[in-house]
């Protein structure tokens, strides 16, 4: 949905630009689907995190991200406000249990330190 007419004339004249409303981020598209055994159940469980294949997309993920958190940019030899470590996990930006055929997609995971993966819970991005 753009803008009305009247709306997106006095965004041009408040900023100098013309923008856009923002739009909800699409998923990305599978890169390599899970196997035809693996339930909806199973990859929305815990077990599916000690899987082989689970293994190769993390670290694929924690490689291409020099090890620092997507959200606050803390690295795992630094340390939270409360003097406690920082743990780096990486978190499936399109949470397993609504979106299945992204669990093993490399672009649909980043990096987070345990403090912003906590705030995120389960949710679906913004």
């Amino acid at each position: 949905m753009k803008p009305s007419g009247v709306f997106r004339k006095a965004i041009r004249m408040l900023t100098g630009q013309n923008v856009e409303m923002v739009r909800r981020p699409t998923p990305p598209r599978p890169t390599w689907l899970p196997p035809r055994d693996w339930t909806r159940e199973f990859i929305a469980s815990s077990a599916f995190l000690s899987t082989w294949q689970w293994s190769k997309v993390r670290y694929a993920r924690l490689q291409m991200s020099d090890c620092r958190c997507h959200d606050c940019g803390k690295g795992r030899n630094d340390r939270h406000e409360d003097n406690s470590r920082v743990v780096l996990n990486v978190d499936h930006i399109w949470p397993r249990r609504h979106y299945p055929e992204l669990c093993l997609t490399v672009e649909a995971t980043r990096v987070l330190c345990d403090w912003c993966n906590r705030g995120k819970g389960n949710s679906l991005p913004h």
